[in-house]
């Protein structure tokens, strides 16, 4: 995301040592950017509990369960494509 004409890139897709973790960017990350959700709201998403992971966070659930949260993404995606209209 820009701000004040510079690059960031949130702490959460990156490793300790600072190289990105390409995990997190390419398969959460890029798909819910592609679907036109807000950069601040990706990363509210990824960092706070979700009821489709039973409570747990996104971004750190993907270490333990790299399919689960993959799924949890493709429905995210699909919500966010095709919104339910009540």
């Amino acid at each position: 995301m820009e701000v004040k004409g510079k690059t960031l890139v949130p702490a959460i897709q990156l490793f300790a040592d600072g190289q990105l973790d390409e995990l997190v960017s390419e398969h959460l990350v890029k798909p819910l950017l592609s679907t036109g959700m807000e950069p601040w709201s990706l990363w509210s998403w990824l960092t706070r509990p979700t009821g489709l992971l039973s409570g747990e966070f996104p971004a750190e659930a993907v270490v333990i369960d790299q399919k689960r949260v993959l799924r949890t993404v493709e429905r995210q995606v699909a919500d966010l494509e095709f919104p339910v209209r009540v």
